[in-house]
């Protein structure tokens, strides 16, 4: 009986809504901001890698292929002079 006494007054003293107030919940969530909460986890790390690795590989196939067409474009000069 005793620990659901306890359990009740624990269920009050944290969950009542009368209780929390804006400061109080500023003062309790305050600890959070910049910890774990605002860490991306592993997965979005991974995903965020990922994204950059896809708009480096853009950057070097646009840079190719402009490569290649002014090769083409110096060849096709050189074979028509």
């Amino acid at each position: 009986m005793m620990m659901k006494q306890l359990i009740q007054k624990a269920k009050i003293k944290f969950f009542e809504p009368d209780e929390v107030s804006g400061p109080m919940v500023r003062r309790i969530a305050s600890p959070f901001e910049g910890g774990m909460l605002n860490r991306p986890s592993a997965d979005q790390q991974r995903i965020q890698h990922l994204e950059n690795q896809i708009q480096q590989l853009r950057a070097d196939v646009a840079r190719w292929e402009n490569s290649s067409l002014r090769f083409a474009h110096e060849v096709r000069d050189l074979l028509t002079d």
